[in-house]
């Protein structure tokens, strides 16, 4: 997502204008309603002290998918024992941990 879209979100924000930032999250861009990316966005923002910054968000994308990799190593995890494990292990690090997109792979 091209964060220029949400300039309105963020001047909203400076202004502490949230009801904009309401009205702005449920319009169309490109044809889908993204309300989770532009509150974590707004969010962002407003906790980096109204400076809009791409590594802060960027940083978040990194933590969320390392939660996502223990989140299934842990859940999943239990289920394999020996060389089954590693072999899961060596999936999860295959398909997760490579700075390879799925959609880049086809």
């Amino acid at each position: 997502m091209d964060s220029f879209s949400e300039v309105h979100d963020y001047k909203a924000a400076a202004e502490n204008n949230y009801g904009a930032i309401w009205q702005h999250a449920f319009q169309l861009h490109n044809e889908h309603r993204i309300v989770l990316t532009r509150w974590t966005n707004v969010g962002l923002f407003v906790l980096n002290q109204g400076k809009w910054d791409l590594l802060v968000e960027a940083c978040l994308n990194a933590i969320l998918a390392g939660l996502v990799v223990a989140a299934l190593f842990a859940g999943l995890g239990r289920y394999f024992e020996g060389l089954r494990f590693v072999f899961f292990a060596f999936l999860l690090l295959l398909s997760l941990g490579l700075p390879l997109a799925c959609e880049n792979i086809l």
